[in-house]
């Protein structure tokens, strides 16, 4: 048997991964490796046989065609683990918990995030795990106190982050060819990062100025955020990715609870900053870019308009 790590694309379910593959490195099982990202999310690699299968860092809320999908797997492979530190309906909880045989799902938002609810279910004695959950937690949680965290997440946006997870799970965090890497992606991050602000517009929504944008999958959506702050006066941001994924952050000192509004978009995240994606070709263009963002922008201002007057 091998077993199957089904991991986000960003450093929490590439930390989560890289303890997976540790763990089942212990009990001589090879494990391969699959990143989904919620813009464009691709369950094929999940139509594997014989596998014990871990989902790392995935709402079941955004997976379409749930139970059988669970049914389909179950089927033919060992349902092992399943977790994420977003909040889900208790359905979606009970749907996951029938076939699994572990999972770390709550019906609130956790404190946690997926590298840590690994490495607290099979590795809470490996310093190893744990300084991997602690990078992720920084990441995750916008702490940013640890430069390192900082620059894996920079390559894993600069596409690197299938390679690093072989490296992580035996406790290489970086590298002098990561370091050459990583100072060639900072000079096309701050181009990105000065577009972001250029074609950015300020509107006020009911008695919030938000100011929207939209961003390649280059940059982080942290990195955009923080930058889309510092260049305009809103006490909101809202970036779309070139693959529908749609975040906000707000100020400091603003109020407003960010949940609600990626709720809207099927997503969630935390009070200050959150995320989701947008229905792309369902009544609005198939792709964001430049020639598009007008008919795009317009549909995201209409749903926050329509949510501020129904709060």
């Amino acid at each position: 048997m091998r077993a199957l790590a089904f991991a986000s694309d960003h450093l929490d379910g590439i930390t989560a991964a890289a303890m997976c593959t540790r763990l089942m490195r212990f009990r001589n099982i090879q494990t391969k490796v699959e990143l989904f990202n919620l813009g464009t999310l691709d369950l094929s690699a999940l139509s594997c046989k014989d596998h014990a299968i871990f989902i790392l860092d995935l709402p079941p809320r955004h997976v379409p065609g749930l139970e059988a999908l669970l049914r389909k797997m179950a089927r033919t492979n060992s349902l092992m683990y399943w977790n994420s530190h977003h909040a889900q309906s208790q359905e979606h909880i009970d749907m996951v918990t029938k076939q699994f045989k572990t999972a770390d799902l709550a019906t609130d938002d956790v404190d946690k995030c997926s590298a840590e609810l690994f490495f607290e279910r099979f590795l809470r004695q490996d310093k190893v795990a744990r300084d991997l959950a602690a990078i992720a937690h920084d990441i995750e949680f916008w702490e940013r106190n640890d430069a390192l965290s900082g620059k894996l997440a920079d390559l894993i946006q600069a596409g690197q982050g299938k390679h690093l997870i072989e490296p992580l799970s035996r406790g290489v965090t970086w590298s002098e060819s990561q370091e050459d890497q990583w100072k060639a992606y900072l000079e096309k991050k701050e181009k990105e990062l000065a577009a972001i602000v250029k074609r950015a517009q300020e509107k006020p929504i009911s008695t919030t100025t938000i100011a929207f944008s939209h961003a390649s999958c280059l940059v982080s959506s942290a990195d955009a955020g923080d930058r889309l702050l510092a260049g305009s006066k809103a006490d909101v941001t809202c970036i779309v990715f070139s693959d529908g994924r749609i975040f906000f952050r707000r100020r400091e000192g603003c109020e407003l609870d960010l949940r609600p509004l990626a709720e809207m978009f099927s997503g969630g995240g935390q009070v200050f900053a959150s995320g989701g994606v947008l229905p792309l070709g369902k009544g609005i263009p198939k792709q964001v870019k430049n020639d598009t963002w007008k008919d795009i922008q317009f549909y995201v201002e209409r749903q926050l308009a329509d949510h501020f007057d129904k709060a």
